[in-house]
């Protein structure tokens, strides 16, 4: 057994969920904090793919699972604040 493979059989939650699964092993939610660089840099292309990752995110979100949004340039703004709501989240990515 690789040394990763004896670490992910010790220590699974360490490693994250692999895709479909969800972490609710011990029964708590998740808390993501999605921020975005909303400065010259970033704009056009590069903002859409981060703002497409995000929004791929909320569907793999549990009940109880949370997320924030946040935007930095020349200023940080909480655009929401800790949620569950999915429609609140995709609004305001």
């Amino acid at each position: 057994m690789s040394d990763i493979a004896a670490l992910k059989q010790r220590y699974p939650l360490a490693f994250g969920p692999t895709p479909g699964q969800r972490a609710v092993r011990w029964g708590i939610g998740i808390a993501v904090v999605m921020t975005f660089d909303t400065s010259g840099s970033m704009a056009g292309a590069p903002l859409a793919a981060a703002k497409a990752a995000a929004l791929g995110l909320l569907p793999l979100m549990g009940p109880e699972d949370q997320a924030a949004v946040v935007a930095f340039g020349s200023t940080v703004t909480t655009v929401q604040g800790f949620t569950s709501d999915k429609a609140a989240l995709e609004a305001a990515v």
